[in-house]
């Protein structure tokens, strides 16, 4: 897409947020987002000033927007409610969703995985040696789980899942090389509570 059709399209989306009360910092670095294919070995700067985000790849041009609602607000942290825009293959699209959110996907892979797993299994006030050991469990079991459900997806979904996710760990790793965001607990977050959920309510092992 040339730049001048590229810079209208990006318009016309942070148009369309508007009309949902959403607005977008339309500041942009291109040149900081040009990288290798495999998005290997990154270490980006972030502005957090920023909602647009162009990944230029040898697949392609890919593209990112953030954007703010002007006054819905998550009402445990107070942050304004973001809505997110992507375009491109899978990997790109989960690399720009890790350089974007990386803190919400932080908290959703690490927080809410280790704390779900606490209040399926515990739910009320776990002591500290519990949730040691329900970490553990969760580490231990969920790979498996993961492995198992990998062979129920049809293989053209299954490539693209893994694609995305990939990349989700490589945006997120981009911006901070200590992320604790794995790609077990990306799956676990997508596929690992629900396989887990079936498997108890049916009472069919795997």
């Amino acid at each position: 897409m040339p730049d001048e059709a590229l810079e209208s399209h990006i318009a016309h989306l942070i148009e369309m947020f508007a009309l949902d009360g959403f607005e977008v910092n339309p500041k942009r670095h291109r040149d900081s987002y040009q990288v290798d294919p495999e998005l290997k070995k990154l270490h980006l700067k972030v502005d957090p000033l920023q909602d647009v985000f162009i990944l230029e790849t040898s697949e392609g041009t890919g593209l990112g927007i953030r954007a703010h609602h002007k006054t819905a607000t998550n009402y445990q942290t107070g942050e304004k409610k973001r809505a997110f825009y992507l375009e491109g293959t899978p990997l790109q699209r989960g690399f720009l969703v890790g350089l974007m959110a990386h803190r919400s996907v932080e908290r959703m892979a690490v927080d809410f995985v280790d704390n779900l797993s606490a209040s399926m299994l515990s739910p009320n006030n776990p002591s500290r040696l519990l949730l040691i050991i329900i970490d553990l469990i969760v580490r231990l079991l969920f790979p498996k789980w993961i492995r198992e459900i990998k062979k129920d997806i049809e293989p053209a979904a299954l490539s693209m899942f893994e694609s995305e996710i990939e990349g989700i760990w490589k945006g997120c790793r981009a911006v901070n090389r200590l992320t604790k965001v794995r790609k077990w607990r990306l799956w676990a977050i997508n596929a690992g509570f629900d396989g887990l959920l079936a498997h108890v309510y049916t009472r069919i092992l795997p």
